[in-house]
């Protein structure tokens, strides 16, 4: 396999990239320099190539996903065999369909909130937007979790404190992503007290997993909601409290990034601005089947997702028992392999002038271009939200661009 000669030997150079949180932008210009499949360290490979993605997306997940946990317990995220991620996934398959989301009682939730976004910004000259589309996301994915009145309500003014625990939760996940036995060492000989990361992430962690029981405890199990679903599944409550934990972490961190990528986007391109504009102003926002039908829209939040990918890198999976040939290479049982939204989505033989920010690309995409786009991730394990993502995307946006500009 090739790669840099030190990586047949050492994973140093991955860790210390990981560490100083340059490991996507590493990967890729490692495709740069050797090509679609290279080692990353002795037991660890990345492949950018669209044909070996999807059977690799398929293969049982890493330790990696160990960081995810919550409450001493595994999520849909973080369970690394498929068996039992597809029983967990089939709990709740069924409410994050489009169909689902789109039933008058559900999508109500989504314009709700997106008029409250309105509201807010109109009160203010000048808006956070970062703030304001994970507040956006976060009250969506929880009015959806726990139902419209017990969700979250931070774009009404509700103390919003605590969203930033969030943020402060991550601040070791590549630590415990990498270095899994150190990184609990820390915490269990109380060293994370004294480590300035660790505190952070230590106080995060205790606040998240306060609101998510204080979430739990305040929801009606009788009323109709995700919620519901789970506990009608005999699942016991920290498994309950982890998938919540997942689902809500996931749920506004990435919708809420990719929004505000977008309007940075637009309002650095005032042509293609005015090209969105322009289509929102003889469409009824109201109907959200006219809206989803918007080419231009549509367009841009394909290319968004496509160059700023909410998780731009790596989800390593393991190579199984009998091995694997990919790219005419032999590859062992037990190597982490893995591909990058960020390489794929910029790799000049799937997208032509693969850095620029083309939505009329995908007026007609080519079959390349479908099988390399991969925002959601790939195989049986893609992301179960992509749907409530992308009709809040484009409620949001869709309601930001008729009426201002940035």
């Amino acid at each position: 396999i090739p790669g840099p000669f030190i990586t047949r030997f050492s994973k140093l150079p991955l860790l210390y990239k990981t560490i100083t949180l340059n490991r996507t932008r590493y990967i890729h210009d490692l495709h740069q320099k050797y090509g679609p499949i290279v080692r990353l360290a002795p037991d660890e490979i990345s492949v950018n190539d669209p044909p070996s993605v999807g059977p690799v997306y398929n293969y049982e997940k890493t330790h990696f996903y160990n960081a995810f946990e919550a409450f001493g317990a595994k999520n849909m995220f973080s369970t690394p065999d498929r068996r039992n991620h597809s029983g967990r996934r089939k709990n709740l398959g069924a409410e994050y369909t489009r169909t689902y989301i789109l039933r008058p009682e559900h999508l109500s939730v989504i314009y709700d909130r997106a008029r409250q976004m309105m509201a807010s910004i109109k009160d203010n000259s000048t808006v956070d937007v970062f703030y304001l589309f994970n507040y956006l996301a976060q009250d969506v994915i929880s009015g959806f979790f726990f139902g419209d009145k017990n969700g979250s309500h931070l774009l009404l003014g509700e103390d919003t404190s605590v969203f930033n625990s969030w943020h402060r939760r991550r601040h070791t996940f590549h630590w415990l992503a990498e270095l899994p036995n150190v990184t609990q060492l820390i915490y269990r000989t109380g060293l994370a007290r004294l480590i300035p990361g660790f505190q952070i992430a230590v106080r995060g962690e205790r606040e998240v997993n306060e609101m998510i029981v204080k979430w739990i405890d305040r929801c009606d199990p009788d009323k109709a909601h995700l919620l519901t679903k789970l506990v009608s599944t005999g699942m016991p409550r920290p498994e309950i409290a982890a998938e919540v934990m997942d689902h809500m972490g996931a749920g506004h961190e990435t919708t809420g990034t990719t929004l505000t990528f977008m309007i940075d986007h637009l309002s650095k391109n005032p042509e293609q601005q005015a090209k969105l504009h322009a289509e929102l102003q003889n469409v009824d926002l109201n109907d959200f089947a006219a809206v989803d039908k918007l080419p231009y829209l549509h367009g841009v939040v394909l290319e968004t997702l496509r160059l700023y990918s909410s998780i731009p890198a790596s989800e390593p999976r393991v190579i199984p028992v009998g091995g694997a040939r990919i790219l005419d290479k032999n590859i062992p049982a037990g190597t982490v392999i893995s591909a990058q939204p960020y390489s794929m989505h910029r790799e000049p033989a799937y997208f032509q002038a693969p850095l620029a920010f083309i939505p009329e690309r995908w007026n007609n995409p080519t079959p390349e271009a479908k099988t390399a786009w991969m925002a959601f991730g790939k195989g049986t394990r893609g992301c179960i939200g992509q749907n409530i993502a992308m009709v809040t995307i484009k409620v949001a946006v869709s309601h930001l661009y008729k009426t201002f500009e940035t």
